[in-house]
């Protein structure tokens, strides 16, 4: 893991590293220390952050299984994110999205026609072809953006 900048999470920028911000690194450091009750000062994280390019090592009082996901498609705190699927994994899907909403318990045919609207073309945009969709008075996506 690297710490990033913010400008930079979600980039195309590595060949599999996964990109932090700092206080993201920070928060999962605290919380594979706390799930180890491994001790990690807040003093020690600050002082590790003074030096920033230097590589940090924390012993964990045992081991932790970390698994991780490339989701294109997050529903996190009641707001629907969509990411470029910048590894060409063909993530930005329909029935992606649909997961997406399953998941978090939310029907996608309970939400209105304009938020399933909104929905679709949001992932349709960060898909690996998006296609022009014709809209309402002949317009297409890309044209009135």
């Amino acid at each position: 893991m690297a710490a990033k900048s913010l400008a930079k999470i979600g980039t195309f920028a590595s060949h599999g590293c996964v990109g932090l911000t700092n206080d993201q690194v920070k928060d999962f450091a605290k919380v594979l220390a706390d799930a180890t009750n491994t001790e990690l000062k807040e003093e020690t994280i600050a002082a590790y952050l003074q030096k920033r390019t230097r590589t940090q090592v924390v012993k964990l009082s045992k081991i932790v299984p970390v698994e991780l996901r490339y989701e294109t498609i997050v529903i996190q705190d009641g707001q629907l994110h969509v990411y470029r699927d910048v590894y060409n994994k063909n993530t930005n899907t329909e029935e992606n999205l649909r997961a997406a909403f399953e998941a978090n318990g939310i029907g996608f045919d309970t939400l209105s026609e304009e938020q399933k609207t909104q929905a679709l073309d949001a992932v349709n945009a960060m898909s690996l072809h998006p296609k022009k969709q014709r809209r309402a008075g002949g317009c297409c996506q890309s044209e009135c953006g």
